[in-house]
């Protein structure tokens, strides 16, 4: 078997592959960061071939593609890869070499990788996280712009509509109050 390690960054990676003896048989330096050439580059090697990587900013498409294309591939913890290997030189290739290696004696501190679907969610979940923080962010500011001002609105929620009224109920007027809140919140905005 081959053991490939990549030290993957945003525009190249390096590459060592090992055989099972830990005997180096192919370095990459600065490959170009696509997966046509990291596909070339591993299709010289000896199958079948694992590959190890570390769960960096740019890992998952990688891995993705990989996996696809019928590599076994491992993604190693970053912080426990560096517990464990203490490199007072520690360049892209001697990175690349100790992730082989790692994945050869099978120290690897691998990681458990989400399926496609798990990462699509948890990525919506993330974003939707960041706009609910951003628009709260925002009407503190607004809040904190009116209070500098002396200005009194007189409502507490500056961005809720008003509620529909439905004919017949108790609360069937519309509420004042709330259509001068999205009124004001309108006009400071604009």
């Amino acid at each position: 078997m081959t053991y490939v390690g990549l030290d993957l960054h945003k525009r190249y990676l390096t590459a060592c592959a090992l055989d099972s003896a830990g005997q180096v048989v192919a370095e990459a330096r600065r490959l170009p960061n696509a997966l046509a050439a990291v596909l070339e580059w591993l299709g010289q090697l000896a199958a079948p071939v694992a590959v190890a990587l570390e769960a960096t900013l740019h890992w998952a498409w990688l891995h993705e593609r990989l996996t696809e294309a019928g590599y076994q591939v491992s993604v190693a913890h970053p912080q426990q890869v560096k517990l464990i290997c203490h490199a007072r030189c520690k360049t892209d290739p001697v990175d690349a070499r100790k992730l082989a290696d790692l994945l050869r004696t099978s120290l690897l501190p691998a990681i458990w990788v989400p399926d496609g679907a798990t990462r699509a969610r948890r990525k919506l979940l993330r974003g939707r996280a960041f706009l609910v923080r951003l628009r709260t962010k925002v009407k503190n500011r607004i809040h904190a712009h009116l209070a500098e001002e002396n200005r009194r609105v007189g409502v507490t929620d500056l961005s809720s509509p008003p509620s529909p009224a439905t004919p017949g109920s108790p609360g069937a007027a519309a509420n004042p109050k709330k259509s001068r809140g999205c009124e004001t919140f309108s006009r400071v905005i604009s």
